[in-house]
Formats: structure tokens, C-alpha cells, sequence
């Protein structure tokens, strides 16, 4: 296979400047050169995969040799220091085994009650008002939903409130130091930095002060912390506190921002799109009959749980991530040299006429039956794949259909006009401005 080259790329500074202002249609532009194409950041090339069996490779046939980068651990290490998003190798193994038992699929049905229930609070405190900024809304459920779920009840609301503004910074620091080739750092006395280094100390200061507790209890009380506490490796040994700490902070960074995004776009594509809006909310009704919803009704809305994987086929959270190579690498008769960093790009491979009719277009119907078993393995990728695929992708996919089944019964959105509705593709896919919501009651 011959690697393609980006064409029209500026002679001296390649695709950096072109990626850094417009990022989307950069990723866009080098999927339509080929299977595989090389890229270039001034003197630094670079590679992104495009083609569904060319990922296999690199998440999954060879995803030993396959790294995380030290771009993206150089971003989050100082705030998740050596969690399952960044470590590598034999520890992020280890690592693994010790927190997926949290994730199984019994564990994560006991927390569609807070699922519910957060989702519940929130409508009532909306009865008050006429209008929301729908993504800060879906910010704050989720974060309530993963503080619960991570760490129980006992999170009071003067915590809870310090936790909101940690993290807050924490997740606009890493925005802001995702795109940059060039970052001040961290030990210099900016403004910034002082801001994200109080952030911080009150984030790992409370969840320790929480492991404390926990660790002073020894039983289980339901919650993940509980599960990453008293989970054993195969030679009996478990976490330490500081790997506990590092992964409980890892899974409340990653495990909010993420699915409230993914809620923010479904509705605001609901919002445009009211036929949908109407049959997703047919078959809430149809089947819940106006109770609450349970995990046991996942399988009860598929058209519903389909709606949620379009709006992140469409837009997916995780729009780019990379992976660079330990040892020289062939794909495919393609020689990466050690060091090679291999972009993939769900945000341009969702969009891929080859594997997506009219791809631009919210149809649900995709991942029906038939229609979704037929499409690549490779091709639809909101939580990556492979090894390192996303530890809580069922939580999230289960959070999201549940949170989107209260509120299709309770209310109806209608968006605010006049308003940009541009993604901004930092760390996660963002939109640019608020979105502004009008709520009325659902008909």
C-alpha cells in the first residue's frame, strides 16, 4: 500500500496551521487523500488511518506496539497522573484488570437509579425557568450522575461545589494545551497555572480524603470507589492509594465531560429533527407506560439507544486520538519508523460516504438491526477500540439512554434561533458558544 501525501499542504509549515484553525475539515480534507496519509507540523510528520482495516491494525492486531503519545500524556499526566488514560504497558494491564470489574454489566445497572434520579432534579429545578444553556445543563447532570456513581451519597454540596469548580479548570486547561505546539510550563508562575495547581490540590484532596475513609471502613458501599478500594490482583495485591487516586480522578474527568457533550449534541439534533424527536418519545412512552426507567429497559428502547449512537456517530466526543509506535511497524507493506504517530479520527471516519449513505444526515435507522450489524467493525468508533477501548462505554451508553428517556416524557426542547451551533474540537467536541434552549412541556 502507498502512503498518500495531504494535498495543498503549505510548503514550510505543512498542515499546522490549517489544523490548528480549522482542525475538523484538516482531518476531513486528509481522510479524502487516501487509506493512509502522511501529514506534516512543520518538520514533524505524522499519519492518520482512514480505512477500517488499517485501524484494526493499529488498535488491535499490533496494538502492542502501539502507544499512547507523549503529547497527550504530557497534557494529563499532572492532573491524572499515571490513570488507565495515559499509563502503558504491564502497569496500565494491571491497572485495567483492577477496575474493569466495576464496569460489568451488573455493577453499572445499580446506578441507573442516580441516573434517574439526577436527571429527575434537574427537570424540577427547570420548572423555574423558561430557558437553559443546554451543554453547562448537561454538564452539570453528568458530573452529578459520575460523582454519585464514583463516589457515593456522602458527596455533600459544599464538596460537590468544589469538585464542579476543579474541575471546571482542570478540563479548560487541558483545552487550552491541547492545540498548542508551544505551552508554558507548569512550574512557572502564570495565571493559569496557579489556577490549575489550586484545582489540583482541592481535587486529589478530597478524593483522598474519601479513599481515607474507605480504606478505614474496608466493605463495599456500592459505589466505584468502593470497587477500585477493594479490587485484587491475580497475586492477591491491590491499588495503593495514589494509584487509586490517579484512577478515580481519570474516571471523573473522562467520565462527565464526555457523555454531556454526547447528550448536547443528540438534543441539539432532536431539537432539529422533530419527527425523530417524536418517535424516540413514542417508544418511551409505549414501553414505560409512564414509570421511570430501569436498566432492564435498555433492550426495551432500541430506537432510542439508536438516536444516541447517530448523534455520537455525528458527533463523536472523542473526535481524534493517536497512538505512536514503539518499534519500526508495517501495516499493510507501509513502513512506520519507531516513533511514528498514527492519528485516527471518528469525527472524519463517521462522515465516510464509503461506509455511511448521505453521511451528513441524522438517520437513527443505521443502527437498527440489520443496518448496524453490516456495517465495518472499524468503522464506528465513539469510544476507540480494541484493548484500550473506553472502560465505561457501557456506563455511558446506558447514562445517556436514560437520562434521554426522563426527558423526552417530561420536556420538550426548542432551540433559541440565531445561534451558532459550530463544534469546536478541542480535547473533546465542544460547541463553540452556548446553545440556548427554550423548554416546554413534552406534548
Amino acid at each position: 500500500m502507498q502512503v498518500q501525501t495531504v494535498p495543498g499542504s503549505h510548503p514550510l509549515l505543512g498542515e499546522l496551521r490549517a489544523f490548528q484553525t480549522e482542525p475538523l475539515a484538516t482531518v476531513e480534507r486528509a481522510r479524502q487523500a487516501g487509506d493512509l496519509v502522511r501529514w506534516r507540523f512543520g518538520p514533524y510528520w505524522f499519519y492518520q488511518a482512514n480505512h477500517p482495516e488499517i485501524i484494526r491494525q493499529v488498535l488491535v492486531r499490533q496494538a502492542d506496539h502501539f502507544h499512547k503519545t507523549q503529547r497527550n500524556k504530557e497534557v494529563f499526566r499532572e492532573v491524572m497522573g499515571n490513570g488507565l488514560l495515559i499509563s502503558d504497558g504491564s502497569f496500565w494491564r494491571r491497572q485495567r484488570s483492577l477496575v474493569q470489574p466495576a464496569f460489568h454489566a451488573g455493577r453499572i445497572q445499580s446506578y441507573a437509579d442516580v441516573m434517574v434520579d439526577q436527571t429527575e432534579r434537574m427537570l424540577s429545578r427547570w420548572r423555574k425557568l423558561s430557558q437553559v444553556d443546554l451543554g453547562q445543563e448537561m454538564m452539570q447532570l453528568t458530573l452529578a450522575i459520575v460523582a454519585r456513581a464514583l463516589f457515593g451519597a456522602e458527596l455533600g454540596d459544599e464538596v460537590f461545589s468544589t469538585v464542579d469548580r476543579a474541575m471546571t479548570v482542570l478540563l479548560q486547561r487541558a483545552n487550552d494545551r491541547f492545540r498548542r505546539v508551544l505551552t508554558a510550563p507548569s512550574w512557572l508562575p502564570t495565571r493559569a497555572n496557579r489556577a490549575a495547581e489550586r484545582a489540583i490540590v482541592d481535587l486529589r484532596r478530597i478524593v483522598q480524603g474519601l479513599i481515607d475513609e474507605r480504606r478505614a471502613q474496608a466493605i463495599d458501599r456500592g459505589d466505584l470507589l468502593s470497587m477500585l478500594l477493594l479490587a485484587e490482583a491475580d497475586d492477591g495485591s491491590r491499588m495503593t492509594d495514589e494509584q487509586a487516586l490517579d484512577e478515580a480522578i481519570t474516571l471523573f474527568l473522562a467520565g462527565h465531560e464526555t457523555t454531556a457533550n454526547a447528550l448536547t449534541w443528540t438534543w441539539t439534533l432532536l431539537a432539529r429533527h422533530p419527527q425523530v424527536e417524536a418517535a424516540a418519545r413514542d417508544e418511551v412512552r409505549r414501553q414505560l407506560g409512564g414509570r421511570k426507567p430501569q436498566a432492564a429497559d435498555s433492550d426495551r428502547l432500541p430506537y432510542l439507544m439508536a438516536v444516541v449512537k447517530e448523534g455520537m456517530r455525528l458527533y463523536p466526543p472523542a473526535w481524534i486520538f493517536a497512538r505512536q509506535a514503539t518499534i519500526p511497524v508495517e501495516i499493510d507493506g507501509a513502513q512506520l519508523p519507531t516513533g511514528a504517530v498514527v492519528f485516527v479520527s471518528p469525527w472524519s471516519l463517521h462522515r465516510d460516504p464509503h461506509w455511511y449513505e448521505s453521511p451528513a444526515e441524522f438517520r437513527p435507522g443505521r443502527f437498527l438491526g440489520e443496518a448496524e450489524e453490516e456495517l465495518p467493525k472499524y468503522a464506528y468508533l465513539p469510544f476507540g477500540g480494541g484493548p484500550r477501548v473506553c472502560i465505561g462505554n457501557g456506563f455511558a451508553l446506558l447514562e445517556a439512554q436514560l437520562v434521554m428517556a426522563v426527558m423526552l416524557d417530561a420536556v420538550h426542547l426548542e432551540l433559541a434561533p440565531d445561534q451558532d451551533l459550530t463544534p469546536e474540537p478541542m480535547v473533546t467536541l465542544r460547541p463553540r458558544t452556548s446553545i440556548r434552549a427554550r423548554i416546554a412541556d413534552a406534548p
